[in-house]
C-alpha cells in the first residue's frame, strides 16, 4: 500500500446528459477526464483521507466506503468514476 500513487491514473468518461461542475456547464456527450487519488484525497468528502486506517475495509465499515466512494474498498469495487457514468 502506497501513501502516494506512483503515476497519476487518468480515467475518461464520457457524460450521457447536460451537467453542471463546479459552475462550469458540461454538454452531453463531452469527454471527461479526471484523476481518481486525487478525488479521494478530499478531505472535504472523505473523512481523514491521508490516514492509515486498515479498520475501513471491515464489514461493519463498508456502507460508509461505499458511501464515499473509495476506490476498491467495498465489494462492488465503488468509485468515485460510478458516479461520473450514472
Amino acid at each position: 500500500m502506497h501513501a502516494r500513487e506512483p503515476f497519476a491514473q487518468a480515467h475518461r468518461r464520457t457524460t450521457v446528459e447536460d451537467a453542471q461542475v463546479a459552475g462550469h456547464r458540461v454538454p452531453a456527450g463531452a469527454d471527461v477526464v479526471f484523476v481518481s487519488h486525487a478525488l479521494h484525497r478530499d478531505p472535504e468528502v472523505f473523512s481523514a483521507p491521508d490516514a492509515f486506517d486498515p479498520d475501513r475495509w471491515l464489514p461493519e465499515r463498508v456502507h460508509q466506503a461505499q458511501r464515499e466512494g473509495t476506490s476498491g474498498s467495498a465489494p462492488d469495487r465503488a468509485s468515485a468514476s460510478a458516479t461520473l457514468s450514472a
